[in-house]
């Protein structure tokens, strides 16, 4: 493929990751990232006119539901609406990049890799789980790949804007310790998707951080950018104590990923500058 040459259907393009990916893919290519307001991925019609209109060499699904949504909303879109996705990008002949997760993962038997078959745990990962088998099943040939926390030392994510929310009250809260992820930030995870966008890569891929990190040091190291100074808030727990089932150890081999890419994996401690105080 050319990438000067290629058009580029981004779902889920104005999203947390989207609005990076469709940055950089820009600067090589045609892009269409049409909001959900104007293209419901659950209209499964209404997805093959859009993509037979756009006439795209590729499409790349980051649309994605996540808690608090409840599980029909989150199968809504991260399994029929990927479906969708990929029957009508394999319609018209298009490639296809789609995003899943590590929460597809049990936690039990790390490090991951790329094509660990699939044993989530919580509903959203099994939402992305049922996403990707319905993924492959529509489109053989497609891009599969699954990534870990994506994180932005320049601006807090969801769940830090909850931990910075709890913290300018004076509560207290808790990171676990025990629950260990791949992170990336959002800008290396942008680059890599733009980049296999315009490759033959098919398959499973994991894209995410060369190490694994606890989520209370993750916090520990993120936080004080988004200005809280006070760490004693942060309190240390553990994920394995709860009666509800989470996995806990996430770490994901990416070393297929770093023999194909130009974009340079590494760890989360890398791309953040440092190492936490008290950290695991």
């Amino acid at each position: 493929m050319t990438a000067a040459r290629l058009r580029v259907l981004v779902l889920g393009g104005h999203g947390w990751l989207g609005g990076p990916v469709v940055e950089e893919l820009r600067r090589t290519a045609v892009v269409e990232a049409p909001r959900s307001e104007d293209l419901d991925l659950r209209d499964a019609p209404a997805v093959l006119r859009s993509v037979r209109a756009l006439r795209p060499d590729v499409v790349v699904n980051l649309a994605a539901r996540m808690p608090p949504s409840a599980r029909p909303e989150m199968d809504a879109v991260n399994v029929a609406g990927a479906r969708n996705a990929a029957a009508a990008a394999a319609e018209c002949g298009a490639r296809l990049v789609h995003m899943s997760s590590d929460l597809v993962l049990d936690g039990r038997a790390a490090p991951y890799a790329d094509d660990a078959p699939a044993a989530p745990l919580n509903d959203y990962g099994h939402s992305k789980a049922e996403g990707e088998r319905a993924v492959l099943a529509a489109h053989p040939a497609a891009l599969v790949l699954r990534t870990s926390l994506v994180v932005d030392p320049g601006v807090p994510d969801r769940f830090s804007r909850g931990c910075l929310e709890r913290a300018a009250r004076g509560e207290p809260f808790t990171l676990f310790e025990d629950e260990i992820r791949s992170a990336i930030t959002r800008s290396t995870l942008a680059r890599a998707v733009a980049e296999l966008a315009v490759s033959e890569t098919g398959g499973f891929l994991n894209v995410a951080g060369t190490e694994g990190i606890s989520r209370h040091e993750l916090g520990t190291l993120l936080l004080p950018r988004f200005g809280l100074r006070d760490l004693s808030l942060v309190r240390r727990g553990r994920a394995s104590d709860h009666t509800e089932p989470r996995p806990l150890d996430l770490r994901l081999d990416v070393r297929r990923a770093r023999s194909i890419l130009r974009t340079p994996l590494r760890s989360i401690r890398e791309e953040l500058g440092g190492s936490a105080p008290n950290g695991r």
